[in-house]
């Protein structure tokens, strides 16, 4: 018997021990249906010949999205903050959008993902390269002591952000932006990146929310 049924709108390569959490957490937040194909990155399924096809830089996450009219070839989007920003744009009407519709909100907005792009991820993956990713004779031990400088300074300008009390960084509402910073500081942590006291109970929200807890399941 063949199984006829439509596949789902999106299928994500990735998984919940890498950036692909950032995706799943927003799906799971917008209650859209994906199929996951996690890629074992050690074992170097992101060199495989198959994924180099859907994404010749060999990274991860990459997400294919089906929704488009009847004709239209699947869309490949790759890098994780174009994918947020992707779904966020596509979803604009859920019950709760992951992107601010206001003009002075949605500046806030970019800024927030643009800082997680440039200040506070970048000491955290380079952190990573020179204690594991890396081999033996390409790792440089004191660059992990200004990586881990670099880190703690850019959660400084987080928690002074949330110092006036706000959940998230845009206030009240809950953005992609969370998703992004959120995922971003537990990768750190996991690391013993040390970061301002003030990050504490903002990643204690985050944490408690259901849809990233299914997405830590995958």
């Amino acid at each position: 018997m063949h199984n006829d049924a439509p596949p789902p709108p999106y299928t994500l390569y990735g998984g919940p021990k890498n950036r692909g959490l950032r995706v799943i957490w927003a799906l799971r937040e917008l209650g859209q249906p994906f199929e996951l194909r996690d890629i074992d990155l050690f074992g170097g399924e992101q060199r495989a010949e198959g994924f180099l096809r859907l994404n010749p830089a060999g990274k991860v996450p990459a997400l294919v999205d089906r929704r488009g009219g009847e004709g239209e070839a699947p869309l490949v989007v790759t890098e994780s903050v174009a994918i947020l920003n992707h779904l966020a744009e596509e979803h604009a009407d859920a019950a709760a959008p992951l992107m601010p519709s206001g003009r002075a909100a949605r500046a806030a907005y970019h800024q927030w993902m643009s800082f997680g792009a440039t200040e506070l991820e970048p000491p955290v993956w380079v952190f990573a390269k020179h204690s594991f990713i890396y081999s033996p004779d390409k790792r440089v031990e004191p660059i992990k002591v200004t990586s881990a400088f670099e880190h703690l300074r850019a959660t400084r300008h987080l928690a002074a952000a949330l110092a006036d009390g706000r959940p998230f960084v845009l206030g009240e509402a809950f953005s992609a932006a969370d998703i992004f910073l959120g995922q971003t500081l537990m990768w750190a942590e996991q690391q013993g990146l040390k970061r301002a006291d003030g990050c504490d109970d903002y990643l204690r929200r985050l944490r408690a929310r259901p849809a990233l807890a299914g997405a830590l399941q995958g």
